[in-house]
């Protein structure tokens, strides 16, 4: 019934033209989809990468912070080195990637805060994680360290 009310209030020629900007709507739409879709599996490929890459970190950080406490070292002194390299690769990957490091106008006090309170929650969940890793089995405090997402979600 709408193809019938439309050729009767349109021209012929609105019709033709109608279909042709459709047919070629669709087949940009098409192509627009494959393209995403290579994109999307490269971006798939490249995160899960980078996601295996972090977890083998996290190990490796896990299984020194444990080798570190059993040779007598203190929590307190793991973090403090671990974040004494942390905040020179951080300032150098900000220097090499142009990010500025000061907190103007552009930003403001508003949000800095939330990023030194993100900062700051960040420093004691570690501190914690490396005193629970000298006290008990790696295993087990690794387990209940990962558990934070069922906490935030």
């Amino acid at each position: 019934m709408a193809s019938e009310l439309k050729r009767l209030l349109l021209p012929s020629s609105a019709l033709t033209y109608n279909a042709t900007a459709l047919a070629d709507t669709a087949s940009v739409a098409i192509f627009n989809k494959d393209i995403n879709a290579l994109r999307t599996h490269a971006d798939r490929r490249k995160g899960l990468t980078l996601a295996a890459l972090s977890a083998i970190a996290f190990a490796i950080m896990t299984l020194l912070v444990r080798m570190l406490s059993d040779q007598g070292f203190t929590p307190l002194q793991i973090m403090f080195w671990r974040s004494i390299v942390q905040t020179v690769a951080a300032l150098l990957a900000c220097k090499l990637m142009g990010v500025p490091l000061r907190v103007g106008s552009d930003y403001g006090w508003d949000k800095f805060r939330w990023v030194l309170m993100r900062a700051i929650c960040g420093c004691l969940g570690h501190l914690l994680y490396y005193a629970a890793l000298a006290n008990m089995p790696m295993g087990i405090a690794t387990v209940l360290f990962f558990t934070n997402p069922l906490f935030t979600a």
